[in-house]
């Protein structure tokens, strides 16, 4: 038996609420999604019985995003360095997928997203610009990783905090990895 539209619309925004709530505040409890989703508790719990079928989900949710940045950044397209470039552009404006992955209690991981048949897209671009000579030979593939990976999570952040727009995070997320730190002449 398939929903109607109505409760197809209703779960798709209980579970959009979550991913919004839950990528700001990994503590935030199922009121709060209800109240983002401006719905009650007892509809949410009609849709997802508890919060396990929820954050289920929500990591659905977000490996759709995941991928779709991924799919975006065209990361067989180019160098490997530029496909890296877009790859951050791309993340960092989902940022509250981001979110789920960098908070204190994160609900998604690497892991979740290997279990369903994906690589890492970072260290697919890595290698490829490992592979294509447009990342430096003499940095181990894992070291360049690690350190994409804590870019993202300092522009995610930077972002999050107001410091910067998640667009302009990622130039300047790009630019650091990229160019170094190091003021040209």
């Amino acid at each position: 038996m398939t929903d109607s539209p109505r409760a197809s619309r209703t779960r798709r925004d209980l579970v959009r609420s979550a991913v919004e709530v839950w990528g700001r505040d990994s503590r935030a409890t199922l009121a709060d999604v209800a109240t983002a989703a401006g719905t009650g508790r007892a509809t949410l719990h009609r849709y997802f019985p508890g919060r396990a079928e929820l954050v289920a989900a929500v990591e659905e949710e977000a490996l759709i995003r995941l991928g779709a940045a991924v799919d975006r950044a065209e990361v067989l397209e180019g160098s490997g360095a530029e496909a890296l470039a877009r790859l951050c552009h791309e993340m960092l404006v989902e940022d509250e997928v981001l979110g789920l992955v960098f908070a204190d209690d994160a609900l998604l991981d690497l892991e979740t997203w290997e279990a369903v048949g994906h690589r890492d897209p970072v260290s697919l671009v890595v290698e490829r610009g490992l592979d294509d000579g447009s990342l430096a030979a003499d940095l181990p593939a894992q070291w360049l990783v690690v350190h994409v990976w804590a870019a993202l999570f300092g522009g995610w952040l930077a972002a999050r905090d107001g410091a910067v727009h998640a667009r302009r995070a990622a130039e300047l997320m790009v630019r650091t990895l990229l160019g170094g730190v190091a003021a040209t002449s």
